[in-house]
């Protein structure tokens, strides 16, 4: 934990200042843990432990819902990375299933339970707590 109100003041600013910009400009295009929708809002959902914040719950309901819209149910595990591989000098997107914990639907799944469970053990492996 930081005990510099300073530092701690600067990063729930900008954490607030994230929240409010629309989900399209973080860029994300996956679902996964890793560098996707389920990482930011496994962020988002720790931050809101400690802080009671409107901006951080409204983000942490539209991610939610943008997460369970990239759910494929005739996918193997329910979820599928978005990966670009260059082929012939031109990046093609695939679709790839995946049950990792940071690339595939084991991660997703896991910030899942965290909306309802607010102590999981995760988050540790995340260096998020």
């Amino acid at each position: 934990m930081i005990n510099d109100n300073n530092i701690c003041s600067f990063a729930l600013d900008n954490i607030r200042r994230i929240a409010r910009l629309d989900e399209s400009s973080y860029r994300l295009n996956s679902p996964i843990l890793c560098h996707g929708y389920a990482g930011a809002l496994a962020i988002f959902l720790n931050i809101y432990k400690d802080v009671d914040d409107t901006a951080i719950y409204n983000r942490i309901v539209k991610l939610t819902d943008v997460l369970l819209s990239m759910y494929i149910p005739n996918s193997e595990f329910g979820f599928r990375d978005i990966i670009y591989e260059d082929i012939e000098n031109s990046f093609k997107t695939k679709h790839v299933d995946k049950n990792s914990f940071l690339e595939g639907t084991t991660g997703i799944i896991l910030v899942l339970i965290s909306l309802f469970k607010k102590d999981t053990y995760f988050q540790k492996h995340l260096l998020l707590e």
